[in-house]
């Protein structure tokens, strides 16, 4: 049941009409999970709901890039689904119950996120330790999947960007800051074998990207320490 609160929250009340329908609809359709993460096309949300599919791609990218929505394939996570429900202890162990329930690859990419976002106890945490210790491991694994994210424009990649746009730099110069980093530290050598950062004895992730933004003249009087976005941490 959606909690009556819903209307009044700041960021629903400045939607518009298709964004606020599709939003209610995500949260509310048959295929909804208790967890939140479940598997839909945006062409059924275009038939059930009556929007046009082009506007549901749209409404769909700004629902990811405010924080509301993750998406792996033709699944979804709603990260505020348990905030607009009536919570008690049945509903938090059917969370609980619903997220080890999910195929591992759909896990592995939404489900570890119920960690951060507070829906999994301490005891459940404790067994996911393992498996998220194993994703990303190493420093290259680390500038790996940095890269992947910056070309795939995932939801890693929004992460970081709307981290640094609370030290108050705008989007646009952001985006061009991580593109160049990224062309700079991908320059092939002269043999074609090697990435410019694989000829580096050592390149942790967090604190070059770190060095890259001190460096750049367009952000003055900020001082990025090592970047701790979880893939880069």
């Amino acid at each position: 049941m959606i909690h009556t609160s819903f209307w009044s929250d700041p960021y629903i009340q400045d939607l518009n009409p298709d964004e606020k329908l599709l939003y209610l609809y995500l949260l509310t359709n048959e295929r909804t999970s208790i967890c939140g993460i479940y598997e839909i096309t945006e062409k059924t949300m275009a038939f059930d709901t009556g929007i046009e599919l082009k506007n549901i791609k749209q409404t769909v990218d700004r629902l990811i890039q405010a924080g509301k929505l993750r998406r792996y394939e033709n699944w979804v996570y709603l990260l505020n689904f348990s905030k607009h429900q009536k919570s008690n202890p049945s509903i938090e162990q059917g969370i609980e119950r619903a997220i080890k329930e999910l195929p591992a690859g759909v896990f592995d990419r939404l489900g570890t996120d119920c960690i951060q976002y507070g829906l999994l106890k301490p005891k459940l945490e404790l067994e996911l330790e393992p498996k998220l210790e194993l994703e990303v491991s190493t420093p290259a694994q680390k500038m790996k999947k940095f890269i992947n994210s910056i070309s795939e424009k995932n939801n890693e990649y929004f992460d970081l960007i709307e981290i640094l746009k609370k030290k108050g730099i705008l989007e646009e110069s952001i985006k061009e800051e991580l593109k160049n980093f990224t062309l700079y530290w991908t320059e092939k050598n002269k043999s074609g074998d090697k990435e410019r950062w694989e000829m580096e004895k050592t390149f942790e992730i967090g604190r070059r990207l770190a060095r890259w933004f001190n460096n750049s003249g367009k952000f003055k009087n900020r001082n990025f320490k090592k970047f701790n976005v979880g893939f880069i941490s």
